[in-house]
């Protein structure tokens, strides 16, 4: 199974936000055990760059943080044609229609966000962490 992780997902993780942690962390287990293909977009790496450092990380702290994440998860370019598709789809927000337009691409079978209403228009299904581990019988993974 191959999916696309959004921002918040990843944030999730890294800010070791407590509503979100255990689901969101148990994906990036899945990813890094080779349990489910995971990427982030390319456009997502300096968004979470931003939401780090605004959390109080030092530029190092987060660096730090990106490169351990690039370990765990591929990259997923942005082209010229997503950032046309995005330009024609039907969703509202440019940043969510540039990542289904990239998870399109990409043949992604999910994206895996906690927004699912912004993806009602995505040429791929949003799935939220904690749908995804139950897809994959993966909800043993979450911790606690």
């Amino acid at each position: 199974m191959k999916v696309l992780l959004d921002v918040n997902v990843v944030i999730d993780v890294l800010e070791r936000r407590p509503a979100f942690f255990a689901n969101s962390y148990a994906v990036l287990q899945a990813v890094a055990g080779g349990r489910v293909e995971g990427f982030v977009a390319a456009g997502s790496i300096a968004d979470i760059h931003y939401i780090l450092r605004r959390a109080g990380l030092t530029a190092g702290q987060a660096r730090m943080a990106l490169a351990s994440l690039i370990q765990i998860v591929e990259v997923g370019d942005t082209t010229a044609a997503d950032i046309n598709d995005a330009l024609v789809s039907p969703m509202t927000d440019p940043e969510d229609a540039l990542l289904a337009a990239c998870a399109k691409r990409l043949r992604a079978d999910y994206i895996v966000t906690r927004d699912g209403k912004d993806f009602v228009n995505s040429p791929v299904p949003a799935i939220t962490p904690a749908q995804l581990l139950t897809l994959a019988s993966l909800a043993r993974l979450a911790p606690g």
